[in-house]
């Protein structure tokens, strides 16, 4: 009830705006993290904690982004993709200030995820060449946040790629992206193929076609994610 009751009372200056939720555990209280799009964009949290829950203005991103990615977190830091320029941002939840990671991004990324496995940040995204995607690689960040540097730790193979592009290759550009505990799904809405990265043995696996969905149901579908104690993931 508290995440609804948090929903309804979404304020007006929030209304069709960028919203990232941050769970601070697998069970409440949560944080509601929302920052809002424009020529300066604000952030404001949420804590379901509190007894009358309200959004507190919090602090402003210190650059502007053509958009921002996903988000992933613990319970000090909520890490969130930016893209255009590329880099990493760093929320800190007590201090509610935003910083700008100060690791160059890998060259040529497209598509990309973060997550969070291990206590480790890892990325996960496509590498282009002409606006096409060549190849899917997995990066772990590395050393401290004043001095941070993203190192490749797996590269999706050859067979396992051919079944997420479906034959496009060429001209496949896109895919979707949710995880759950270094469990990593990718999606090809277009062609209703998914495949699976864990993050716990590097391994790569080919799931099954999507079936049962047309084309506008399947770009639609994905970014549900269950696992054995039925908590749901939206992506």
């Amino acid at each position: 009830m508290a995440a609804a009751c948090a929903w309804d009372a979404l304020p007006e200056h929030l209304q069709e705006r960028i919203l990232s939720l941050l769970p601070l555990t697998a069970l409440l209280p949560f944080t509601l993290v929302a920052v809002t799009a424009g020529a300066r964009v604000r952030s404001y949290t949420l804590d379901s904690a509190d007894p009358s829950p309200r959004w507190d203005p919090r602090g402003d991103l210190p650059l502007p982004f053509a958009l921002l990615g996903n988000a992933a977190g613990d319970r000090r830091q909520l890490f969130v993709l930016g893209r255009g320029p590329d880099a990493i941002l760093v929320f800190d939840l007590a201090t509610g200030q935003w910083t700008v990671l100060p690791a160059a991004m890998p060259l040529g990324l497209t598509t990309a995820h973060l997550f969070v496995f291990g206590g480790r940040l890892f990325l996960v995204g496509g590498v282009e060449r002409f606006g096409v995607v060549e190849r899917v690689l997995v990066w772990r960040l590395e050393g401290s946040e004043a001095a941070a540097e993203w190192t490749e730790v797996g590269a999706m193979p050859e067979e396992v790629f051919d079944e997420l592009v479906a034959g496009r290759h060429g001209s496949f550009w896109h895919f979707q992206a949710a995880d759950r505990m270094g469990i990593v799904c990718l999606y090809n809405a277009v062609d209703g193929r998914l495949v699976m990265f864990d993050a716990a043995d590097g391994g790569w696996t080919r799931l099954s076609r999507v079936s049962g969905l047309d084309v506008e149901e399947s770009r639609r579908w994905f970014g549900h994610v269950v696992e054995p104690r039925v908590e749901l993931l939206l992506g």
